[in-house]
């Protein structure tokens, strides 16, 4: 019985029999597929920060190949930016000489950043391959690869502007089993015009089949040209460019390749150094080829011309790029202590910022408990007011009734009256201490959360998340938060479940951790988001109502988190913002936020909370684990262990 085809982790490249993609690697706990849909079966190359997988798409049983690019061990943007350019070419293209591309992914693994490119994956091996596997070409086959090459850069020059390869070499060229050439690696490729990339002097392409021109910044398609008599020339000789001799700038490959007089004519201008001098376009050099021997003598005194203009041109160039190149170093290396300079005044003012808002947060949260408290002693003061001047009014009155009917017994009243009002003051000085003293105690560092004074929703068959209503047990409950997951994948091994007011300081606390714990255990956790509104906070049902209408375009995340980064602005003027900010439908949104369907979907997580018992927030539960207020980090993250653990 044959064995199962191993899949490798994507992340540490340990092999596995798992075929799940929703599985976890044994060794490192990555997720074995990536996005749940890509298993790795076998790796094709390796170089730098990239690494490219021959993988499975387990959707539709097809094999690509993918290319990942891990962004956090990138020097610069520049592998990044032609990472994306590779994609943004290819995707419009359709030739059987070019392979195709069908995903770019933005993903992470085990919380680092990645993109990754889906593309064909080409069948058949590359040409330095071939040639050490025993395969020699002739004059033949040689101008049989030259006219499919042709085919494919003509495709490719044809468009407005034309897409320049810009590094057209023996290892960038494979040949399918029968035969055809396949041209990969766009990574270089762009349209024509200046190349910014040589200002930091960046070389673009390979060198040896890289023309003149390109290396002062300026491709063509005459470019394109180069690289292919170029990679002609090594594989007609079986040697290396640095093998040739050269003399007065030119290559002196003649008598190092069998063919023909007017064969070595077509490739000696396919590799002229002066772009003026060489084939400029396809056309060109179809006619060359199609053009009987004969008639394709060039005069002696033509190559001296070109020589000597050779000369002159090359060096001034050379000169000149020496120049550039050395300006360019200079210019980068004091960009770089800038930036390093620029780094510690920024480490430096995160710091103090980070200082700041976590004092000005302490500070608003005080003067926040300190006000309702004191809105709250009034309510009770004048409440007892009222109540003792209703109590006086009836004292007075049943003395003038009973002076009336019984004189003897009218005094023996008053002494229940005075007795009656003292006790109604006593009630009501312990009312309004213990409404200061229970405002405040949230302040204190142990933290405890605010009780919920919003009317809570329907419960049973009248909630709207009737179906969504959690059980509990004595030690945990039981959540289906999926359908509230803003972050992660729904079927995460770990969820935390939170239950949260926009305008609480104490759940802008929690919700750094929550996100801090995100980024250091990456895709095994999941967050949902339960709003739980409290009714002394003025802000806290629109933001709610902001955060959902934000859940119907998947946003729900991003606003939720500029919403709390910006906690003392809450209003109308911080959503609208918030909202164009992350790209959002505007008039979508606003129909959404003001939608009964808002209401009734935060009155159903009112419902869910009140079912759990969730009498203030914030409150996260933890695969069923509750934890109340604002929970010291390392509290959470032990919580989160024991849940990968399975605890």
């Amino acid at each position: 019985m044959p064995r199962p085809e191993l899949v490798l982790c994507f992340s540490c490249r340990t092999p596995s029999s798992e075929a799940n993609p929703h599985a976890t690697c044994p060794r490192c706990g990555a997720a074995i597929g990536l996005v749940a849909r890509y298993l790795a079966r076998r790796i094709l190359g390796a170089g730098g920060s990239s690494r490219v997988f021959e993988v499975e798409d387990v959707r539709t049983g097809k094999r690509h190949a993918l290319k990942l690019l891990n962004i956090q061990q990138l020097d610069d943007w520049k592998a990044l930016e032609q990472f994306n350019r590779q994609f943004d070419i290819l995707r419009g293209l359709e030739h059987p000489g070019v392979p195709k591309v069908f995903d770019r992914i933005d993903t992470d693994l085990r919380g680092v950043p990645c993109v990754a490119l889906v593309q064909e994956l080409v069948e058949g091996t590359n040409l330095p391959n071939a040639v050490a596997d025993g395969l020699r070409f002739d004059e033949e086959s040689a101008r049989t690869l030259l006219e499919s090459m042709l085919d494919i850069l003509e495709y490719l020059h044809h468009f407005s502007p034309p897409i320049i390869h810009r590094d057209i070499k023996p290892s960038n060229i494979i040949l399918r089993p029968d035969g055809k050439p396949v041209l990969i690696d766009f990574d270089t490729a762009r349209g024509t015009g200046i190349d910014r990339s040589v200002a930091d002097g960046t070389m673009v392409g390979t060198a040896g089949f890289v023309p003149m021109e390109q290396l002062g910044g300026r491709a063509e398609p005459a470019s394109d040209l180069f690289g292919l008599g170029m990679t002609l020339i090594t594989v007609l000789s079986q040697r290396d460019v640095t093998d040739f001799p050269v003399e007065r700038m030119r290559l002196q490959f003649e008598p190092m390749v069998n063919v023909s007089d007017a064969f070595k004519y077509v490739l000696r201008k396919l590799i002229e150094p002066i772009v003026e001098d060489r084939f400029r376009n396809v056309a060109e050099v179809r006619r060359a080829l199609a053009t009987p021997p004969d008639e394709l003598a060039v005069p002696p005194a033509e190559l001296a011309a070109a020589r000597t203009r050779f000369v002159c041109v090359v060096g001034a160039r050379a000169d000149a790029l020496q120049r550039r190149r050395v300006a360019a170093q200079r210019v980068q290396q004091e960009s770089s202590l800038e930036a390093e300079r620029n780094h510690k005044r920024s480490e430096a003012h995160d710091k103090q910022a980070r200082g700041e808002r976590e004092a000005s947060v302490r500070r608003l949260a005080r003067e926040q408990l300190a006000k309702e408290a004191t809105e709250r002693a009034e309510k009770v003061a004048k409440a007892a007011e009222r109540t003792r001047a209703r109590r006086i009014a009836a004292e007075a009155e049943r003395e003038r009734a009973a002076a009336t009917a019984k004189p003897a017994k009218s005094k023996s009243a008053i002494p229940s009256a005075r007795w009656t009002i003292v006790l109604g003051l006593i009630v009501g000085a312990s009312v309004v201490a213990g409404a200061v003293f229970n405002g405040l105690s949230i302040g204190t560092d142990e933290e405890v959360p605010a009780q919920s004074t919003a009317p809570a929703a329907p419960r049973g068959q009248n909630s709207p998340n009737a179906d969504r209503v959690a059980t509990q047990t004595d030690s945990r409950v039981t959540l289906d938060a999926r359908d509230h997951t803003i972050a992660g994948d729904p079927d995460a091994p770990v969820m935390l479940a939170v239950f949260t007011d926009f305008q609480c300081p104490f759940c802008q606390r929690l919700d750094d951790s929550i996100w801090q714990l995100r980024m250091e255990f990456g895709s095994p956790i999941a967050v949902a988001l339960y709003h739980n509104p409290l009714g002394f906070h003025a802000q806290a049902m629109p933001a709610a109502q902001a955060v959902w209408a934000a859940g119907q375009q998947g946003k729900a995340m991003e606003v939720a988190i500029r919403l709390f980064a910006n906690q003392s602005s809450l209003g109308n003027a911080l959503y609208l913002a918030t909202a164009a900010d992350t790209g959002l439908d505007l008039n979508q949104w606003r129909t959404d936020m003001a939608s009964d369907a808002a209401r009734t979907a935060i009155a159903g997580d009112l419902a869910i909370g009140a079912s759990l018992e969730v009498k203030g927030v914030p409150v996260v539960f933890i695969n069923g684990e509750r934890f109340v207020g604002a929970q010291p980090i390392d509290t959470l993250r032990e919580a989160v262990r024991r849940a990968l653990n399975g605890q």
